[in-house]
């Protein structure tokens, strides 16, 4: 047991972004949820492993990473609904299904990046920008 402690001291901290979880549904998108267990994706074997992978990406690549849920739900969505129109046939998927999760997937990614920002000690986004449009909308919902 000894030998774990000194282990899990020397190893240096995971990422924000490898730890911290934004959850689209919360109505708190800034809370921290408890530590994961697992990597997020199958591909990496430890939290290390995905540790030193989201460290390399940039803030933006994090938030795609971290949203990648909520993209797919939307990308299944709007090919059920392509494909059905195209083909002319009836639409068992409403278009506006799609939106929602568009919507979704959107808060998700700039949630993520507001939090980072925050994290990091930057200061709010230009107000115009699509995040400072989002933290505006969100301090309105306050």
């Amino acid at each position: 047991m000894g030998n774990s402690t000194s282990t899990s001291t020397s190893t240096p901290p995971e990422p924000v972004a490898s730890t911290t979880t934004i959850d689209s549904t919360n109505p708190d998108p800034g809370k921290q949820t408890q530590r994961r267990k697992k990597p997020r994706n199958k591909k990496f074997k430890t939290l290390e492993e995905e540790a030193a992978y989201l460290a390399k990406l940039t803030t933006p690549e994090r938030a795609f990473y971290h949203c990648r849920k909520e993209n797919k739900a939307f990308k299944k969505c709007y090919s059920q609904w392509w494909g059905v129109a195209v083909k002319g046939a009836q639409l068992e998927v409403d278009r506006s299904e799609c939106d929602e999760l568009m919507t979704v997937y959107q808060d998700c990614v700039l949630a993520k990046i507001a939090q980072e920002r925050e994290v990091a000690g930057l200061p709010s986004a230009h107000p115009e920008s699509l995040v400072g449009t989002f933290e505006q909308d969100k301090e309105d919902e306050e």
